[in-house]
């Protein structure tokens, strides 16, 4: 209310919102960001996540699209070529969804999203051996993610790396005692 034209406010309002699972609040908020500044490219991130969250993955590609053709820098934020190589993934378009992870990581290596997506496509063709630089690289930025641990053991047994693996099953298992995925895997 006291500061109406400030975007990254906005932003962290459609963020709270959605994570709240307000998705249709946070929706409406995101459109009415847009009024603000129809240019920023963070606005137009939010609300394709919004949209991810709420299974609209049509919308979602639209508003990731809309921001990298036609917001002026958009181009290089590897977040929005994440969300959106991640949306094509979710929507069974593995092409257009591996040439956009792949430039999401180009942008920026430690982006840990950019990374396990694009280690998912990559695990479901068993390609472990370009799997496993993705996946140390988010562990390394985010050591507590049992997910990740817990893929990168798999990747290493793909490449019988089995005391690699062993040891990343059980710093899974040390963070989350009570998954019994590290016992069977």
């Amino acid at each position: 209310r006291n500061d109406p034209d400030n975007i990254d406010i906005r932003v962290a309002l459609v963020d709270a919102l959605r994570r709240r699972g307000q998705l249709e609040d946070a929706l409406r908020e995101a459109k009415l960001a847009l009024k603000v500044n129809s240019n920023s490219a963070e606005i137009y991130n939010a609300m394709g996540l919004a949209y991810i969250d709420s299974g609209e993955f049509l919308l979602a590609r639209f508003v990731f699209k809309k921001a990298l053709d036609s917001i002026e820098g958009a181009d290089k934020h590897a977040w929005l070529h994440a969300n959106l190589g991640w949306t094509d993934y979710q929507r069974g378009e593995i092409g257009p969804a591996t040439f956009r992870l792949q430039k999401a990581v180009e942008l920026d290596p430690e982006l840990v999203s950019a990374n396990v997506y694009l280690s998912r496509i990559y695990m479901d063709d068993h390609n472990y051996a370009d799997t496993i630089p993705l996946l140390e690289r988010a562990a390394k930025a985010s050591p507590d993610n049992v997910g990740v641990h817990m893929n990168l053991g798999v990747a290493y047994r793909g490449l019988e790396k089995y005391e690699d693996s062993r040891k990343e099953y059980e710093l899974a298992l040390n963070l989350e005692p009570s998954d019994p995925s590290p016992y069977f895997n």
